[in-house]
Order: structure tokens, then sequence, then C-alpha cells
């Protein structure tokens, strides 16, 4: 577990038994919380040219910063209503964020989302050497807390690397754990509903909205699919390992298809899978980088098909859609 160390006490501390916060703007007690929940990304690289849309992505905890080349390099805030909408996680973490680069960083909210109160999509600047602080008042806005004009606090790495006032450097941008949180989601379908008959462009239907049995602890959620057929998942920005499989009814291919606007999904024909005869077991599985809020479903590349039973396993229509985010 990497730790950060706040350089001096914090007189605002209320010394509680749960450590709860007299005064929340300090970021040295923030320091002390983002600790316990073992939350830190280090020797981030904000994104050149700036913009909303391919901001480096953040996490919930500690954000350090090394390299802002130049003014307005840009990062953007997870998204608050995946965050509101995944139950098992628990409460809305802080964001804190260290600006150890050369220039003036932009941090963007999550698209369709504000920060203090402000206009959707409008971005925040940290300076050079700064940090800041972000914690939701909603599942639409964020609120900062004040700028420490401090760079990144000392501390050790797991491997003994020693991080200083001045930047995180060596091998702590390689072993420090943190900088990627893996999380999951699994979709399983026992009956065969809409999956009777999927067109070219139409979705395979899966078990949707959350109910008792369905995994996920990303924040992905669900529509209704193109052609009000099957199932259409919304993924956060990240990185995902994609993985589906089925039963089939006669020779036919499946692969994912994916757009960034809901309802307009195109297919990706690096993931075509398929299979030549009927009832074999077809298996993807695929990489998807998520740049921006992502629709995703998996269609049929052509023919008119369905799911059958899977196998000897009588009246269970599997149909079956994990999701693994790495990034």
């Amino acid at each position: 577990m990497n730790r950060f160390f706040p350089k001096s006490p914090d007189p605002y501390i209320k010394h509680s038994p749960d450590m709860e916060l007299a005064k929340f703007g300090h970021l040295n007690a923030l320091v002390d919380v983002l600790n316990s929940q073992a939350l830190s990304q280090v020797g981030l690289v904000a994104h050149a040219g700036g913009g909303q849309a391919l901001g480096t992505l953040l996490q919930q905890g500690f954000n350090a910063f090394s390299v802002v080349a130049s003014s307005e390099d840009s990062a953007t805030l997870p998204s608050l209503v995946a965050l509101c909408a995944c139950t098992p996680c628990g409460p809305i973490a802080p964001v804190v964020i260290v600006n150890n680069g050369a220039s003036l960083m932009a941090v963007y909210p999550f698209p369709g989302e504000s920060i203090n109160g402000g206009s959707v999509n409008s971005p925040v600047t940290i300076a050079a050497g700064e940090s800041l602080s972000f914690k939701n008042t909603s599942c639409s806005n964020w609120d900062t807390y004040g700028a420490s004009g401090t760079s990144a606090p000392t501390g050790v790495c797991t491997d003994g690397t020693t991080i200083t006032g001045t930047g995180l450097t060596g091998s702590c941008l390689s072993v420090v754990p943190g900088a990627v949180t893996l999380k999951y989601a699994e979709y399983v379908q026992l009956t065969q509903g809409s999956n009777a008959s999927i067109a070219p462009g139409r979705a395979v239907l899966y078990t949707t909205d959350n109910p008792s049995g369905v995994v996920n602890t990303i924040g992905i959620t669900t529509n209704t699919g193109p052609g009000a057929q099957g199932t259409e998942f919304v993924l956060p920005i990240g990185v995902y390992m994609v993985d589906w499989e089925n039963s089939n009814d006669a020779a036919w291919s499946l692969a994912i298809y994916k757009s960034t606007t809901t309802q307009t999904e195109a297919i990706d024909t690096n993931t075509i899978v398929g299979s030549s005869t009927a009832t074999t077991w077809i298996h993807g599985r695929a990489i998807v980088v998520a740049a921006a809020v992502t629709y995703l479903m998996i269609s049929p590349v052509t023919g008119t098909h369905a799911i059958p039973t899977a196998g000897t396993a009588s009246g269970d229509f599997v149909a079956r859609i994990t999701f693994l985010k790495i990034g």
C-alpha cells in the first residue's frame, strides 16, 4: 500500500473516534482519509492540448501529476452519475489533485456534470505547485476545497524509494499500487425473450437494471438497444476487457458494436467471433478503450438468428457478458 503523509499537523482535524473533519477544506486531513482507502495515482501526465473528452482520467483518492507540459493540459473527473449508481461501492471519496508539473492545468467534470455549481462541462484550473480537493455535493456537481500551495507530500514507496515534496520520481512511477483500481460487472440472461430473433444492428438481450444476481462494481448502466430490442451498455471512461458468450441456432457471427452516442452503435470488425455450425458455443473477448462515455452492444454481423438452449441444459437460454475494468 502506498502511504502519503502530511508535512505538518493540521489543527482543524476533529479528534474523534471516527476522525470526522471539523473543517473539510484542509488537504492534510484529506490525505489521512485517503490513506485509509488506499486510493492513489502518481506520476500522472496531463493530456496535451487540453479539453474534456481526452483529459487524463482521475479516480477517487490521491492523483499526483508529474507532467503538465503546457498551459491548460487537462484531466477529467470521474462520473458522478456512475459513482452514485454503484450501490456496492459505498460513499463517494474525495478526489485530491496535486500539480507537480511546470504549467497551469485544467480539470474538467465528467461530460454532462459541473464543478462549483458552474456551467455544465466547464473546467477549473490548478496552478503549478498547487493542489485542490473535490467533494461531491450531488450526483452531478463537485465542489472544490482550498489550494494548498504545496507540492507532493513526502512518503515512502512500497519498494522503499523516498517520495519528496518536489515530485514523484524513480521506481515509484511503476511500483506504487492503486494507479488502476480493478472493477467488474457481469450480466447473464437465462430466458430467450428477444433473443429468439436478432438481426444485425439489433442487440443481444441481457438481464438489466441491476436486479438481484447482477454484479456491477463499475457503475455501468443499461438502456434498451436500437429498435427497442436487446441491451445497450453505457460504459464510463476507462479501459475494459469485455468477454461474451452464448449458444447459437445456426452458423453465424457476433461482434461488439459501439459508439459515443446512444442508439448509433457501429460494428468493430476487430471483435468478430463466429461458428460454422449450429449449437456450437460462441465466445468472444476484446479490449475496449472508452475515451469518452461509450455505448456498447453485442449484435450479429450478418443474418438474423436466435440463441437456443445451451447444449443439453434444457430451458436455459444462456447469454453471458462480463466486463473487467483494467484502466
